[in-house]
C-alpha cells in the first residue's frame, strides 16, 4: 500500500477545492496545497467500485435508506469505539456542519449563548453568529506542547443561565489533540448540572495513532445529553459526497429529528449512502489500518525536518492528519504566509481561521504521498531555516 500512496495523482479537472479554489484564496494557481482537510490520497478500491457499479445503472433518482447503512453504522461504531448503537439512535445527514447547524437550531434559541472551546474548526463560529447566537470563546490552554481544558472557564459559562450549547470536537482540530475520558466527562458532568448540551464533532476518530485511545463521549456517563457527529469523510476521503450522519442516543433525538423535518436535511446523496455500507466493513478497517500507518510515518517524517527549525512550536497529533505549527517567530500571519506561499511554494491553513488562539499557527494536511508532502516539507525548512534572527 505504501507505493499506491506514495504515487501522486493529478486533481486538475475535478473541481477539487483545495486546488481550484487556490487563486481565489490565496492568489497563487501553482503554489501546492496543503490547507483543505482532505487527502491526497485515493479513496479505498471496494469503495470505489461499489459506486461505480451503481454509477452504471441509467437513473439517479430519489432513493431510500438501505437497512444496511444503518447497519454498518451500528457495527463500525462497536468494532471502533466500543459503542452500543441503535438504529434509533442514528440520523443521517450532509454534513457536520449541518448537523451543527440543524443541532443550534433545535437547541438553542436566538440569543443565547453557546460555548466554543478554541482552537477549533472555524464554521462553528460563522454558524453560531448567522442565527443570532452569541459566542463564549473559551480557549484551551496551552502548556508543554499540549492543550488542556480550562475548566473554570467552562463551568463559569455554563453556569450562565443563558448557555445552552457547548461544542467540543475530538479529535481536536487542527492540533489532533485527544481528550481523555476522565476530562470529558467533567464536560459532561458540568453540561448536565446547567443544562446544557454537548454537541460533540468525532469526524477525525477513526484516525488514531499507535498507543492511543479515543473515547467517544457515547461511552460516558450522561451521554443522554450528547449529540455526535460523525462522517466517512476523514477516514475515506469521500467529503465531495456530502453524507455523514448524528448519533443521539437520549432524549434529545426528538427535537432534532423534527428540526431535520422543518428543514428537509435527512436526505443525503445515494453515492454517499453507498460508501458509507463500503466502508464500515472489516475490508475498511483493515485499509484504514494501512491508511493510518501511512499517515503517522508522514507525520513522524514532517516532524522531524521540523524540528531543525528550533524556532517553530509543533503538537505532535495523537489522531487525525493535520500538524499544527507555531510560525509566530518569524512574524505576523500576513508575512509567514506570503513566504510560505512565495518562497516555499506551499499553501497552508492560516491559524485565525481557528480562532483567536490561532494566530501565528499554521495547519499542515500530512495525508499526501510522503514524496510530495516531504519534498514540500524541505521547502519550508530551506526558506525559514534562511530568516534573520529576531
Amino acid at each position: 500500500m505504501t507505493e499506491k500512496f506514495d504515487t501522486q495523482i493529478d486533481r486538475s479537472g475535478t473541481c477539487a477545492e483545495k486546488y481550484d479554489s487556490r487563486e481565489h484564496y490565496f492568489h497563487s494557481a501553482t503554489a501546492e496545497p496543503f490547507w483543505v482537510a482532505d487527502m491526497d490520497l485515493p479513496c479505498a478500491p471496494f469503495i470505489v467500485e461499489a459506486i461505480s457499479k451503481r454509477a452504471m445503472h441509467p437513473v439517479y433518482g430519489y432513493t431510500g435508506v438501505d437497512e444496511k447503512v444503518y447497519e454498518s453504522i451500528i457495527w463500525w461504531m462497536e468494532v471502533e469505539h466500543g459503542v452500543c448503537v441503535e438504529k434509533d439512535d442514528i440520523l443521517l445527514s450532509p454534513s457536520v456542519v449541518t448537523s451543527f447547524a440543524m443541532a443550534l437550531l433545535a437547541k438553542t434559541k436566538e440569543n443565547e449563548k453557546v460555548v466554543i472551546i478554541s482552537p477549533v474548526y472555524g464554521p462553528f463560529y460563522s454558524i453560531v453568529r448567522n442565527n443570532n447566537r452569541d459566542v463564549i470563546d473559551i480557549h484551551l490552554i496551552f502548556e508543554e506542547g499540549k492543550y488542556q481544558f480550562d475548566f473554570r472557564a467552562i463551568l463559569e459559562a455554563f453556569s450562565d443561565k443563558k448557555t445552552t450549547m457547548v461544542v467540543l470536537c475530538n479529535p481536536q482540530n487542527p492540533s489532533g489533540r485527544l481528550h481523555s475520558a476522565e476530562e470529558l466527562q467533567i464536560i459532561l458532568d458540568m453540561a448536565k448540572d446547567n443544562n446544557v448540551t454537548v454537541f460533540c464533532d468525532e469526524i477525525h476518530s477513526d484516525i488514531v495513532f499507535p498507543e492511543k485511545v479515543h473515547t467517544s463521549v457515547l461511552s460516558l456517563r450522561h451521554s443522554e445529553n450528547v449529540i455526535v457527529a460523525h462522517s466517512t469523510g476523514k477516514t475515506f476521503n469521500t467529503s465531495g459526497l456530502n453524507t455523514s450522519f448524528l448519533i443521539i442516543p437520549g432524549i434529545l433525538k426528538s427535537s432534532l429529528t423534527n428540526m431535520q423535518l422543518r428543514l428537509h436535511t435527512g436526505e443525503v446523496n445515494l453515492f454517499g449512502k453507498i460508501a458509507i455500507t463500503a466502508a464500515f466493513t472489516p475490508e475498511g478497517r483493515e485499509y484504514k489500518n494501512k491508511v493510518v500507518a501511512y499517515i503517522h510515518e508522514n507525520i513522524k517524517q514532517c516532524v522531524e525536518i521540523l524540528l531543525k527549525l528550533e524556532k517553530l512550536q509543533i503538537v505532535f497529533p495523537e489522531a487525525g492528519y493535520l500538524l499544527w505549527i507555531d510560525f509566530s517567530y518569524y512574524g505576523s500571519e500576513d508575512f509567514v504566509s506570503n513566504l510560505l506561499i512565495k518562497e516555499a511554494n506551499v499553501i497552508l491553513s492560516n491559524g485565525s481561521f481557528f480562532g483567536p488562539p490561532g494566530f501565528g499557527w499554521f495547519r499542515l494536511n500530512c495525508a499526501h504521498p510522503r514524496p510530495v508532502l516531504l519534498s514540500a516539507v524541505e521547502r519550508i525548512y530551506d526558506v525559514f531555516s534562511q530568516q534573520p534572527e529576531h
